[in-house]
């Protein structure tokens, strides 16, 4: 793993962890009831029944399409059940319209065997009767790993906004001619295309960035940071706490750390400075829609985020990450109440500061992830004794319990 650079107080109480991953992550390809699933497509776009041959034929496509799409990390697939792992099931069924569908938004996979389904016999509307029949082949080939890739990108904390995450923050509405179809999250909602789902696409740089704190999926993994006692909450905490020099990743170009924390009470916030180089760009993106069951204990907070430039002035803020379409920054959809703002392009050499408030006095817990161009010195600046590191993605239950029992310790003694 790269090295981390620290500069520390003496009172800064810090535990890290080994960030090596054990395994690489075997996906089970299930293909129980596939065959009568593609019978059932073929019948309904008026085309002769595929043969075994053929079958086996769109198999290997989606094997081999998975296989490019996530050769930047460490992802096995086999159509041998190695039990306990993360599945992706073909055969499933479900009202015609839907197309797969994920157990949950699994940010660091903390769940092993999350399932993801591709209902495949609704994908007939990709088969055109006329087409030679290596044509159908091929496109019903990359329209089924593509949401095969989709739900498990979900499965593994990508979320349907993260399709946008490659522009660039103009404070205001982006209109994005669609670049956004590109990459793996795209759907419906982002505009996605019959052509589009018949195409291989790709993850983009900030889908890569979040795929980096995926258990089991990475060599090595980047640091996760706890809040143990609140964080700085005015810029001039901010900037006279010590550093942390955010990790550089294996297959982008940035640098990243995730923080989880939590806005204890109305009118609260907590405040981090990075050292940013003019020039660059720096994206600030909290999600909190873990899965179901992890961690125990995490009340989401609905959030606001703000970033100040180096003379404290205010110059990037978001409460959602509403998009529609070719629209991003407006429309009717938006992936929860969790806030993001995209590469905000770094004006001035010199700290920057990113705040996470509650939303209208809101309270809760949060997730944020901040990465930046590894060309700079990023760092994030809590206070002394405010934090721990975690080097393996997110937390355990046993270190989110230890977490809150610290913090609500430390806010009993402040209030004697």
């Amino acid at each position: 793993m790269p090295r981390l650079v620290l500069m520390l107080v003496a009172t800064m109480a810090i535990s890290l962890t080994a960030s090596e991953t054990a395994f690489s992550a075997p996906i089970f390809l299930d293909y129980s009831g596939f065959d009568t699933r593609l019978s059932e497509l073929a019948a309904s776009a008026g085309i002769a029944a595929f043969s075994g041959a053929e079958i086996d034929t769109i198999k290997a496509n989606i094997k081999s399409d998975l296989e490019t799409i996530y050769s930047d990390f460490d992802a096995t697939f086999t159509e041998t059940d190695p039990g306990g792992v993360t599945d992706i099931w073909f055969g499933g069924t479900t009202a015609p319209g839907g197309l797969g569908v994920a157990d949950g938004i699994d940010f660091g996979n903390m769940v092993l065997d999350d399932l993801s389904r591709v209902f495949s016999a609704n994908f007939d509307f990709i088969i055109e009767a006329g087409d030679a029949r290596a044509t159908q082949i091929d496109e019903l080939s990359a329209a089924l790993s593509g949401t095969a890739a989709h739900e498990l990108g979900h499965n593994l904390g990508l979320r349907h906004h993260d399709a946008y995450g490659d522009l660039t923050y103009t404070g205001g509405t982006i209109a994005t001619g669609g670049a956004q179809n590109a990459f793996i999250m795209a759907t419906g909602s982002t505009g996605l295309s019959e052509t589009g789902r018949e195409t291989t696409r790709t993850f983009n740089t900030h889908e890569k960035v979040k795929l980096s704190f995926a258990s089991g999926f990475n060599a090595s993994l980047p640091t996760t940071l706890s809040e143990t006692a609140d964080f700085a909450s005015t810029i001039a905490a901010a900037t006279a706490a010590s550093a942390l020099t955010l990790d550089p990743l294996a297959v982008v170009t940035r640098s990243a750390i995730n923080i989880l924390g939590e806005i204890t009470t109305s009118g609260d916030s907590d405040i981090f400075r990075l050292d940013l180089t003019s020039g660059t760009t720096l994206t600030a993106d909290v999600n909190n829609d873990f899965s179901g069951v992890f961690p125990p204990g995490f009340a989401n907070g609905n959030t606001e985020l703000r970033i100040y430039d180096p003379t404290g002035t205010l110059v990037a803020s978001n409460t959602v990450s509403a998009y529609s379409g070719n629209t991003f920054g407006a429309g009717g959809f938006g992936d929860g109440f969790d806030p993001a703002l995209f590469n905000v392009p770094i004006t001035a050499t010199g700290n920057w500061f990113v705040e996470v408030v509650g939303e209208g006095g809101a309270t809760g817990d949060y997730q944020l992830l901040l990465h930046a161009d590894t060309v700079t010195s990023s760092t994030v600046v809590p206070e002394p004794s405010s934090f721990a590191l975690l080097g393996v993605g997110l937390m355990s239950a046993g270190a989110w319990r230890r977490r809150r029992q610290r913090k609500d310790q430390n806010e009993k003694q402040n209030a004697v």
